[in-house]
């Protein structure tokens, strides 16, 4: 995830990251992979969020082999959202739970 494609992408495409950290005890992000269905917790996991339909996230759980895996996800959720000149009409926003 943490790559310079990904992040080229991310900021040429306004894409809002967050990050979730469960370095320690973190109730709420363990509550919020629960609701995403990851009942076990694991980690990584990965969620977009589309601008267009933020209740429907993207999950994607396990290690990325490469950043073109999470530009390609971004690019699905961001498809529906684009005005006529072809750029992102609305941003997505992605939550990263951490290690």
């Amino acid at each position: 995830m943490n790559q310079p494609e990904t992040k080229a992408f991310v900021e040429a495409e306004g894409i809002v990251t967050l990050k979730a950290d469960k370095t320690h005890t973190a109730p709420e992000v363990d509550e919020l992979l629960r609701q995403l269905g990851n009942k076990g917790g694991s980690i990584p996991f990965y969620a977009i969020f589309p601008a267009d339909n933020p209740n429907k996230p993207i999950l994607m759980d396990g290690l990325l082999a490469s950043p073109a895996q999470i530009i390609a996800k971004f690019k699905a959720a961001n498809a529906g959202n684009r005005s006529p000149d072809g750029h992102a009409a609305n941003d997505t926003v992605m939550a990263t739970p951490a290690p």
